[in-house]
């Protein structure tokens, strides 16, 4: 075409030299060339085009047979292998490839008579040997969009193996939209949803359960509406949640053991716990349990069976411990074997069934990144409930008692009097001849606080203790059961516990209060007198300079003035 052209646009430039462009014929001629190659080049690019989109269209159909073939040999070869394994005939309707490229999914009708998936759930084992599957890989039978329908998802490379970190999205999640905790053997993440239920997670030492929670934190700290309290004991209608009235999650690790503990403190612990799970739901407040291992002295409570429906067990090959039929009653062809990797197990949840997972592995840069990242999102508790907590929660980030946090040396304090000839040569450093630690004395000071809070002592109970001749301490500090003026004595107490080393007076906590709880100065003068009397605070001073320093800020053995 373009030959053409220039061929015709030389011919006639030669002849308009010769006889005159200016004539009625070569104009003509010229305007009937023009039109005729316009023509002429229109309908040779639509050919072309056509052409070309017949290509692109045959190569689209030539990967749909390529793909059609594919999936018709994968359909072909498992309809014989579920005949030969199950004896059951299949008629596949659909074969699904996984985006992530590590597997696919059958979607098949089951043969009339009654057959349900369950029958080829059970030979779960049997089906991934006949197919040859790597370890960790395998091929498990789930309910279709009808009872007469089955999918078979087949795993084909095993993600279990390699190590992900956690995903360095740190966006705002909700407790309504689900908290990520790990990812499949398909490699998608997968989502817990804990507004109606609790948690538990079963590992032996090893599995990788420490991180599992660090994960389970990380995802709570993500929360615009949830706040942490976490409980570490090894080292009417509901609220509307949100960021205003938050949802507490209570993580206690290793919590599942404290349920079987014979140890009368423990199980004073162990009765607050099911108190919260069988009570609190309603009010926002849901637990997340550790546990040791998977065996019924650990889950015959049939209180965390039945509340905590979000499970995880993780395995790390470890078969000692670990009946899954305790954790996932139902499940079928679960085996410990499949996941013989640390941070790798099965979970289940209401909204997907127990299978293969693994935790992201989280690094220790990234929890502090997690913590600066989510800081502005965090909720704060709100005006009641901090109410009920009292000073205890309002003092929890006080320095005497986070100063464990800042210490990274733990290393103990010996004593330079006792021995010294073994201690400048080396020898042993037994415990027995060694002095009190910087965080022995303040895991002293807060059992002592617990006990005088709790009544978790094992002293007998008498109205006056021998010794010091004060009260023995009340039981339980309810909220409810306290007098009107609850919420201006612990203001006080908060008060006095601000004032820091050089305390304050009683006239001083007076006008603090007077605005808004109209408390008097001889209402704080008692008070104080009774802090006085039992510990609380220390005497300074007499007359008009006498001023109340708290427990917390006087050193071990205090002098009135």
């Amino acid at each position: 075409m373009r030959s053409a052209s220039w061929l015709i646009g030389a011919g006639w430039t030669t002849w308009a030299m010769t006889s005159g462009p200016l004539t009625w014929a070569a104009l003509g001629s010229l305007t009937t060339i023009g039109v005729g190659i316009g023509a002429a080049a229109r309908t040779t690019l639509l050919h072309e085009e056509a052409r070309e989109l017949e290509a692109i269209a045959a190569d689209e159909r030539q990967v749909a047979r390529e793909l059609s073939a594919e999936r018709r040999a994968i359909a072909a070869e498992w309809v014989d292998r579920v005949q030969r394994v199950c004896n059951i005939t299949l008629r596949v309707v659909a074969v699904e490839t996984w985006p992530t490229g590590t597997g696919f999914t059958i979607d098949a009708e089951l043969p009339p008579g009654g057959t349900t998936y369950d029958r080829i759930a059970q030979h779960s084992a049997a089906l991934s040997a006949d197919a040859r599957l790597p370890h960790g890989c395998t091929a498990v039978a789930t309910r279709g969009i009808d009872q007469g329908r089955v999918l078979i998802h087949v795993t084909r490379v095993n993600v279990l193996a390699e190590e992900r970190t956690y995903p360095s999205d740190y966006t705002p999640l909700s407790i309504y939209t689900g908290i990520p905790w790990g990812y499949r053997t398909n490699a998608e993440a997968i989502c817990v949803f804990l507004r109606e239920q609790c948690a538990l997670v079963v590992g032996p030492t090893g599995s990788g359960k420490t991180n599992m929670v660090h994960v389970i934190l990380a995802g709570f700290a993500r929360a615009a509406d949830v706040l942490t309290w976490v409980i570490d004991l090894n080292a009417t209608d509901q609220l509307p949640i949100s960021a205003k009235i938050p949802q507490i999650m209570l993580v206690v690790d290793e919590g599942a053991e404290i349920l079987t503990s014979t140890d009368r403190r423990m199980k004073d612990v162990a009765k607050k716990i099911l108190e919260v799970i069988r009570m609190l739901r309603a009010m926002g407040v849901r637990t997340v349990l550790t546990a040791l291992g998977a065996t019924g002295s650990v889950l015959g409570n049939l209180m965390i069976r039945r509340e905590a429906k979000a499970r995880v067990c993780l395995t790390g090959g470890e078969t000692e411990g670990m009946d899954l039929s305790k954790v996932f009653p139902g499940a079928r062809g679960l085996r410990p074997d499949q996941a013989p990797y640390k941070g790798a197990g099965f979970m289940g949840t209401p909204e997907s069934a127990a299978a293969l997972f693994k935790v992201w592995r989280i690094l220790p840069n990234q929890i502090r990144d997690i913590v600066q990242a989510t800081t502005d999102i965090h909720p704060t508790l709100d005006a009641i409930s901090s109410q009920a907590a009292g000073p205890a929660y309002a003092t929890r980030w006080d320095p005497d008692r986070t100063a464990w946090m800042r210490d990274t040396h733990h290393t103990p304090n010996t004593v330079a009097d006792v021995q010294p000839a073994a201690a400048s040569g080396g020898g042993l450093n037994l415990s027995a001849l060694r002095g009190e630690s910087a965080e022995e004395a303040l895991a002293r000071k807060f059992r002592q606080q617990i006990d005088a809070q709790f009544a978790t002592f094992t002293q007998p109970t008498t109205s006056q203790e021998p010794d010091t001749g004060r009260p023995a301490p009340a039981g339980l500090n309810l909220s409810a059961l306290q007098p009107e003026d609850n919420a201006a004595r612990q203001a006080a107490l908060a008060l006095l516990l601000a004032a820091g080393p050089d305390g304050t007076g009683a006239s001083a906590i007076a006008r603090a209060l007077a605005d808004e709880h109209g408390t008097t100065r001889q209402t704080v003068v008692g008070w104080l007198k009774t802090w006085t009397e039992d510990g609380t605070a220390v005497r300074v001073g007499t007359g008009t300079k006498t001023r109340y320093v708290h427990r917390n800020h006087t050193p071990d053995n205090p002098t009135e003035g």
